[in-house]
């Protein structure tokens, strides 16, 4: 027996350095927290090699987050922030487990060591496992001078100078230390180690079939699908190149038909093309003679119109000899002469006249405009506040009112002084943008206040903030060291706020002194004296606190301000206290006096024997404290609102000042003009007079004679005047006529004549004279009969339009096809053109020569892996199916020899229902005869369809989306595994040997009577898995670990439990409470108490077992 006998534990958990002897049953015991379960996953990680964080304290809480780190480290919580408070935080340490064993047949000693290089920032530890063929040494791997223990590197050297180098192996990794200690323990096999582990924490058993899978059987027959899947995968893709093949050949048709369609569209666009060249050539004929007939017209039409002419001249001549007589008649007549310079007489009247009046007109709107202009500014500015003078607004209003009766009152001299009030509104206007630009940077200041304070940036004066930056960054270029320098305000709070600003206005620029840690303070002045002048640093001061430290002696006296001051910062509260504590709290001025420093919430202060009131700017805007953001921000709004509102103001008086900017100031040149203007009224009425004088003369004349001869002239320039434009209208139309025929004989008929040659030679080269005979002429003939809207020339050049887009349309769909499949199947086929000679012979090999060949392949790659399937799948799992129930036999035997009570288990199996008939075909007896197998024709015709369905199962996942590719994972894994066809119970005999199957009673009977059965079979499949009943191979480990055991048991039960240990001849550590003590402690070899000390150090003690609660107590009283 290989007996573990002794664990060192050296900085693990709460455990410094501890060493614990072991006997055959062990029992561990104390308070919950003390320990117990931190030896038992010590232990787990040494004998199992494991350190996943799944196997830690999962008896007390399945969901614990203990990991290797926590307890090497001893981690004792959060630290309140984003990390953890540790027990041997900040030290490089190396941690032990060493759990030592003798072997009770061979008489020797081994022992297996966990341990552990650990760091000072408590990160990832640097582990081994070492297997020594030793004792635990009496030094405990603790080197003598250091008093600590041995590096890893320091072991390796001290194991290899104290027993040689082949006295103990080092390991890796935890598999290759695996490995290595099954070998240690006997040879065992590696589902010990499973066992071992699910014994701990021993978790109540609600699956039955999982229990006895996981736990009690060790099937190593594992299906391989990949090897029968592949056979599949080769079938399948046999059966994918088919389906290539098809839709090869599904492609090469549809680019067949597209490529009918284009020769079919190409045959009706030449039909389409003939008709058009022939009707073209008709067209020409037809214009042909048109020309000839148009010619002929032209010349009996010129004809006519010269005969027209001459009798038109004729006419015109006779009428202009008569007009000229009479207009020589008139000419030398008294009387018309008269009459010719009265007219002209008035007419330059008007003109002058109308020149005149025009000229005044103007200058006097010009002044008048500009008065009213100007009442209407001056009435604006006035409202404004703006002061005009009394001449400026006489002014105004008398060119506002001036007019011809009243000009000569208007002194033309002084139109400047309107000139003069433009430039003083000018001015107001420069000024008050000045006003509006200062408001608006004030304005833009406050709202960055504003953000800033919403980012918690407080508004201090920029030579605070100046020097805080500067000595922090001085302080880091210097000492390498980040240096926190605070301003005073920050760090202070106040504790009534009806006294803020008391308190506020008191310290005033005090409040912003900056404070920075005292061993600092010497640098960070000579940087404020280097750096002063250059950032014009002053008024700002650096608080010496170790120096006020020294001098200061605190005495606050009662009823100070001081009292109202609170900070988690030493160093301001004690400054504050400083500048405070003689400062007395008054209720009323009354009071002020009788101290020496008196002030009241009203902000009057008493000192040096004056009481005077503090400036508000001191307490205007606060600053001490978390709370005076939200009043400075207030404040800020505030002062924000009032400063857009005198913007507004501003700009509103801007526009109206800015009227003045649209009027033009009547200069002195324009003021001589006007005034010259508006004086020439007298000659108006003058030339006015003359003119009515002109027009009573005229009217005077006796003019019957005059009119008489203008009426016979007027008739006669009418008559000539008609004869001048119908003898023009001719001579354009003979000209036209002329020239009509003219284009006619020289370009129309030459050209028409040589276009209608062309064509017809154009007929003859394009198309075939037999082609034109038997189907040109007649698609032709049967066009032209037909009836249309429009020429067949047009009609058929539309029809030729569109089937050109279509043809197009049909050849791009064409060439895309080729292109698609050219590119899919990376053939250098020709993808333009019209001879599709390589794709039909494409199609032909294919159909003929392809398809057939991958047909057969198909059909022997199915009978392949079908084959596959029969003689590899279904043979395994009926392996596996016998070695369950070869295993569940062997533990029933093993079961018969033990009795809990009165009661008797055994396992069973059988078919699960839903499967029953693939388990049938499994197991059929018939496999099991001589020359029977799974290729046989009678195994065939019985389960050939079950065979063929389950089959199908298995392969279907190969055209599964990858959606659904996982779940059929699932589904075909589970057809694999043989538990899918097995339901699984355990039997429970009474005394009176009725049966119980304990999956139908489980939830009627109490946890510790459900669980019991488990127990003993754990109990069983581990003595089982040792080799305990073997006498040739049964030096072996015996050991089982429960942590927090029994938990759902009375005493009564745990009575009997505890002999089993024995019986199954097992070692045994468990742990309880010590409320269970009294059940268990008279029943086991040890009894190991774990306690924990006021220092938080746990340790053990061995005790008498009728002493355990008791002394226990004591320990940890003590």
């Amino acid at each position: 027996m290989k007996k573990l006998t002794r664990l060192l534990l050296i900085h693990w958990f709460n455990f410094d350095h501890e060493i614990i002897d072991f006997d055959t049953v062990n029992f561990l015991t104390g308070k919950n927290g003390t320990g117990k379960s931190v030896i038992i996953d010590a232990l787990q990680v040494v004998l199992m090699g494991e350190t996943k964080s799944t196997i830690f304290n999962k008896a007390a809480n399945k969901d614990s987050h203990r990991n290797l780190q926590s307890y090497l480290y001893g981690e004792l919580g959060d630290d309140g922030d984003s990390s953890y408070r540790y027990i041997r935080s900040g030290q490089t340490f190396t941690s032990y487990i060493a759990a030592e064993f003798f072997d009770t047949v061979r008489n020797k000693y081994f022992t297996d060591i966990f341990v552990a290089d650990c760091y000072t920032d408590n990160s990832e530890p640097f582990k081994k496992w070492v297997i020594l063929n030793e004792p635990i040494p009496d030094e405990h791997f603790i080197d003598p001078v250091r008093k600590s223990s041995y590096s890893f590197n320091q072991l390796r050297g001290y194991l290899k100078n104290t027993y040689g180098q082949n006295s103990f192996q080092v390991y890796d990794t935890n598999n290759a230390y695996q490995q290595a200690i099954l070998g240690k323990y006997g040879q065992v096999k590696k589902k010990y180690l499973t066992l071992l582990k699910n014994a701990v924490p021993f978790n109540p058993v609600y699956d039955i079939t999982a229990f006895i899978t996981d736990s009690i059987c060790d099937v190593k027959e594992k299906i391989d699908l990949d090897e029968m899947q592949s056979d599949i995968r080769q079938y399948q893709s046999l059966e994918q190149e088919v389906a290539r093949i098809n839709d090869r050949i599904e492609k090469l048709q549809n680019i067949q038909k597209a490529s009918d369609a284009c020769a079919n569209l190409k045959r009706k666009r030449i039909e389409q093309q003939y008709i058009v060249d022939r009707a073209d050539l008709q067209e020409n004929e037809d214009k042909k003679e048109a020309l000839l007939t148009r010619q002929k017209e032209c010349a009996e039409e010129i004809e006519t119109l010269n005969s027209e002419l001459k009798s038109n001249l004729e006419n015109k001549k006779i009428a202009e000899n008569k007009k000229r007589e009479l207009e020589n008649k008139r000419a030398t007549s008294d009387i018309g002469k008269m009459q010719d310079s009265l007219q002209a007489e008035i007419a330059r009247l008007d003109e002058q006249i109308q020149n005149l009046t025009e000229t005044e007109v103007r200058a006097f709107k010009r002044l008048n405009s500009s008065g009213n202009e100007w009442l209407d500014i001056i009435q604006s500015l006035i409202t404004l506040g703006f002061h005009t003078e009394d001449n400026e607004i006489a002014m105004a209003r008398q060119i506002a009112e001036t007019n011809v009766n009243n000009i000569k009152k208007l002194d033309f001299d002084n139109l400047y002084i309107l000139g003069d009030l433009k430039q003083r509104i000018t001015e107001e206007k420069i000024r008050l943008s000045a006003e509006k630009e200062a408001a608006q940077k004030d304005l833009a200041a406050k709202e960055k206040q504003i953000l800033d304070l919403r980012k918690g940036i407080k508004p201090y004066p920029e030579t605070v903030n100046a020097l805080s930056r500067l000595i922090e960054r001085e302080l880091l270029n210097e000492k390498n060291v980040i240096v926190k320098v605070s301003i005073l305000a920050d760090c202070l709070e106040i504790k009534d706020q009806s006294w803020r600003n008391a308190i506020e206005g008191y310290l005033d620029y005090q409040k912003f002194y900056l404070l920075v840690p005292q061993e600092y303070y010497n640098d960070a002045l000579h940087i404020y004296e280097n750096a002063k002048k250059e950032l014009n640093l002053y008024n700002v001061g650096l608080i010496d606190i170790a120096k006020l430290r020294e001098n200061y002696h605190e005495n606050i006296k009662k009823n100070s301000l001081a009292e109202e001051i609170e900070s988690d910062n030493e160093d301001a509260l004690l400054y504050a206290d400083y500048l405070l504590q003689d400062v007395i709290k008054c209720d009323s001025v009354d009071e002020l006096n009788q101290y020496k420093i008196g002030i009241t919430k009203t902000c009057m202060l008493y000192k040096n024997y004056v009481s005077r009131k503090l400036s508000p700017k001191r307490y205007a805007n606060p600053f001490i404290g978390r709370r005076s953001m939200e009043q400075l921000l207030e404040n800020l709004k505030k002062e924000a609102d009032i400063e857009r509102k005198e913007i507004e103001k501003c700009q509103s008086s801007i526009n109206q000042y800015s009227r003045t900017d649209k009027i033009e100031a009547i200069n002195s040149n324009e003021s001589l003009r006007i005034k010259d203007d508006t004086s020439k009224h007298s000659t108006i009425v003058q030339k006015q007079s003359r003119r009515d004088e002109a027009e009573k003369e005229l009217a005077g004349l006796n003019l019957t004679f005059i009119l008489e001869l203008d009426k016979q002239i007027a008739e006669l320039e009418t008559q000539c005047s008609q004869s001048t434009n119908k003898i023009s209208t001719l001579e354009r139309t003979i000209g036209s006529k002329e020239q009509e025929k003219s284009i006619i004989n020289d370009e129309s008929l030459p050209d028409v004549m040589q276009i209608i040659a062309e064509k017809q030679k154009n007929l003859q080269a394009t198309y075939h004279e037999e082609w034109i005979q038997e189907i040109g002429e007649q698609k032709y003939l049967e066009a032209y009969k037909a009836e249309r809207s429009l020429s067949l020339k047009v009609s058929y050049q539309r029809t030729l339009e569109a089937s050109k887009t279509t043809l197009d349309n049909t050849e791009k769909e064409r060439n895309r096809l080729r292109q698609n499949y050219v590119t899919k199947y990376k053939l250098s086929f020709a993808v333009d053109g019209d001879d599709n000679q390589e794709y039909e012979k494409d199609m032909s090999n294919l159909q003929t020569i392809a398809l057939p060949d991958y047909l057969t392949k198909i059909t022997d790659a199915k009978e392949k892996s079908f084959r596959k399937f029969r003689d590899d799948f279904i043979a395994k799992l009926k392996s596996n199916i016998e070695t369950v129930k070869g295993q569940i036999d062997e533990l029933n035997s093993a079961l018969r020899a033990f009795r809990f009570g009165t009661d008797r288990y055994r396992f069973t199996v059988s078919p699960r229902s839903e499967y029953e008939s693939y388990y049938k075909m499994i197991m059929d007896d018939m496999l099991m005869q001589e020359g029977y197998n799974l290729m046989s024709d009678s195994f065939n015709d019985r389960y050939s369809t079950l065979i063929q369905e389950m089959f199908d199962k298995l392969t279907q996942n190969e055209t599964y989306d990858s959606s659904d590719k996982k779940k059929n994972d699932k589904k075909q894994l589970d057809l694999t595994d043989y538990r899918t066809y097995l339901t699984f119970d355990m039997i429970v005999t009474g005394s009176d040997g009725q049966d119980q199957r304990l999956s139908k009673t489980m939830s009627k009977k109490s946890g510790g009577e459900t669980q019991i059965p488990f127990y003993i079979s754990l109990l069983a499949s581990i003595a089982q898995v040792c080799n305990v009943k073997y006498k040739s191979r049964n030096n072996t480990i015996r050991m089982i670990m429960m942590d927090e055991a029994f938990s759902k048991m009375d005493g009564e039960r745990i009575r009997e439990c505890i002999p089993l240990l024995r019986k199954f001849e097992l070692q045994a550590i468990f742990s309880a409470p010590p409320e269970k003590a009294g059940d268990i402690a008279t029943l086991v070899d040890r009894n190991i108490a774990v306690i924990k000390d006021s220092n938080n150090h746990s340790f053990t003690k061995c005790y008498d077992p009728k002493q355990v609660n008791e002394e226990l107590s004591e320990e940890e009283d003590s």
